[in-house]
C-alpha cells in the first residue's frame, strides 16, 4: 500500500492500537496492511508515541504499596525529580531522568523495584542555558497509578509539577526518609563560607508540598538561636517556590536525617565542605549544642530501629 493515502479509519485504527502499548510496528504492519516504515512515519506525523517496548519489561508492581524506609526515600526523590505520563487509557509510564554522575543511584532504584528494562544514556539540553550534559533515564511502563501506592501513600500523580500533593504516610521515620529523597532531587545543603552558616533549601512548584515540609520540620522542635521562622516564598524568576532553614536548626536537621537508614546521595550528604563547616561551627560554639540528636529523637518518639514491612 505504499503511496496510497491514509483513510480516516486507518488513522483512528493506528491511534487505537498504538495507545494500548501492546503492539510493535512489525505486528501492526500485518494488522493494518501497511509497511513498518510507513506506520512509524505516520505515527510521528500524528504525534503518537508507541510505548510497546515497555510491554517487554517487568517490575515489582507492589513495591510502593506498603511504605518502608527505602520506598519512602525513593518516593521523595521521585516526587521531586520523576515524572508520570500516559501509557494507555488505564496505565502510566514512570520516567526518572538524572545526571550521569548519579547513575549508581538509578541502578539501585532499578534493582529495588526489580525492573528488567534498560537504563538509557542520553544528551540533555538545558532549557535555560542551552548547555548539553550527559544524563541517564529509566522508563518503567504499564503502571496502574491507582493501585501502585504512588498516589495513596506518597501523593505522586500524573502531571504533578504544579499539583504535587503531600504524602499520606504518618510514621515520622518514614516522613524523614521521604524528606531525604526530596532533598536529593529538589533540595540544597549549603555552607556559606562568608557567614559561616549552614542552609538547607527546598524548592517546588507545589506550595502544598513545601507547606508539608515546613510543618514537618517545625514539629520536630529543633534547637535554634533566634525565634525567627522563615516562610515559603515565591521565586521571582521562576514559576516555583522555596522554603529554607539555616543556622543551628539546619545543623540539627542535617544530623537527624543522617540517622535514617537509607542509601544517601554522597555528593549532598557527605559533602566535605558541609561536613567541615559543621565541625567548624561546633568547635567555635560548643555552647550551642547542649541537646543531643538522641534526645530529639526521644522527644519525637523516633526510633530508626523500627521495622516497616
Amino acid at each position: 500500500m505504499a503511496g496510497i493515502p491514509w483513510t480516516e479509519k486507518e488513522k483512528q485504527d493506528l491511534i487505537s492500537y498504538v495507545e494500548t502499548g501492546n503492539y510493535s510496528y512489525r505486528q501492526l504492519s500485518k494488522i493494518l496492511n501497511r509497511t513498518k516504515d510507513s506506520l512509524q512515519l505516520k505515527a510521528r506525523e500524528m504525534g503518537l508515541n508507541n510505548k510497546y517496548i515497555h510491554h517487554l519489561y517487568t517490575y515489582d508492581i507492589n513495591y510502593f504499596k506498603v511504605p518502608n524506609y527505602r520506598n519512602s526515600y525513593w518516593a521523595g526523590w521521585l516526587a521531586a525529580d520523576g515524572s508520570i505520563g500516559k501509557y494507555n487509557t488505564t496505565n502510566y509510564v514512570l520516567r526518572w531522568r538524572m545526571n550521569i554522575i548519579d547513575l549508581k543511584k538509578l541502578e539501585e532504584f532499578k534493582n529495588d523495584i526489580k525492573f528488567n528494562g534498560p537504563i538509557r544514556f542520553i544528551k540533555n539540553i538545558s532549557s535555560y542555558s542551552g548547555n548539553v550534559s550527559d544524563h541517564v533515564t529509566l522508563d518503567v511502563g504499564r503502571i496502574d497509578i491507582e493501585s501502585s501506592g504512588l498516589i495513596n501513600n506518597f501523593g505522586i500523580e500524573p502531571n504533578k509539577t504544579y499539583r504535587l500533593q503531600k504524602p499520606s504516610i504518618k510514621e515520622k521515620e518514614l516522613q524523614l526518609a521521604f524528606l531525604i529523597g526530596y532533598i536529593n532531587g529538589d533540595g540544597c545543603i549549603h555552607f556559606q563560607q562568608k557567614t559561616k552558616n549552614i542552609i538547607i533549601k527546598f524548592t517546588s512548584s507545589s506550595v502544598i508540598m513545601l507547606q508539608w515540609i515546613k510543618d514537618l520540620i517545625e514539629k520536630l522542635g529543633l534547637p535554634r538561636k533566634t525565634s525567627r521562622i522563615k516562610n515559603i516564598r515565591k521565586i521571582s524568576h521562576a514559576n516555583c517556590y522555596e522554603y529554607s532553614i539555616s543556622g543551628l536548626s539546619a545543623i540539627y536537621l542535617f544530623e537527624l536525617l543522617k540517622q535514617v537508614p537509607v542509601p544517601v546521595l554522597d555528593r549532598k550528604w557527605n559533602n566535605p565542605i558541609v561536613l567541615n563547616g559543621i565541625s567548624e561551627i561546633k568547635a567555635k560554639h560548643p555552647e550551642w549544642f547542649t541537646e543531643s540528636i538522641k534526645s530529639i529523637m526521644e522527644n519525637n518518639n523516633i526510633d530508626f530501629s523500627r521495622k516497616f514491612v
